[in-house]
């Protein structure tokens, strides 16, 4: 599967923002879900440089955000709804890593995922993240609690 990444353009932003919705308990990262990030995803100017999208064949199937914070990128990232599931989070994982060291040059990579979120963890664990902390986060109206996973590149 080769992905393609590119700036994320305003029509793809749109379309992950009011189209993709995710089911059961998932459903906490609709972009919906909370107001501010709603916003910022449908604002070119909010988004910045720091909004990805990734598509196989020209098909829209994922994206991806960073946030340099010193020598480390912090990476969010969602794939559309109906691929979860399927195996294909760790290659998407893998190839945005390879995609962000090539423009950043980073030595640690981090990831915040929520502590319910069995799927996301086992993800990161399998592509050598390890915990290295966790943080309260105020998101969809309400506090959750966020594992925090690193990944030293050098």
């Amino acid at each position: 599967m080769e992905y393609n990444f590119k700036k994320m353009t305003q029509p793809s932003a749109l379309t992950i923002a009011d189209d993709w919705h995710y089911e059961g308990f998932y459903s906490f990262y609709d972009a919906a879900a909370d107001e501010e990030d709603y916003h910022e995803l449908i604002s070119e100017e909010m988004r910045g440089n720091n909004y990805f999208e990734a598509d196989i064949n020209g098909e829209l199937v994922g994206f991806f955000t960073v946030n340099k914070e010193g020598n480390t990128i912090e990476i969010g990232l969602g794939l559309r709804p109906d691929l979860c599931g399927k195996k294909m989070r760790k290659s998407f994982l893998s190839e945005i890593e390879k995609y962000v060291l090539t423009i950043y040059q980073p030595e640690r990579f981090r990831v915040a995922v929520a502590d319910f979120n069995a799927r996301a963890i086992k993800v990161y664990q399998s592509c050598h993240y390890s915990q290295t902390g966790s943080e309260v986060r105020f998101t969809n109206t309400n506090y959750y609690k966020f594992l925090i996973f690193e990944k030293n590149i050098v």
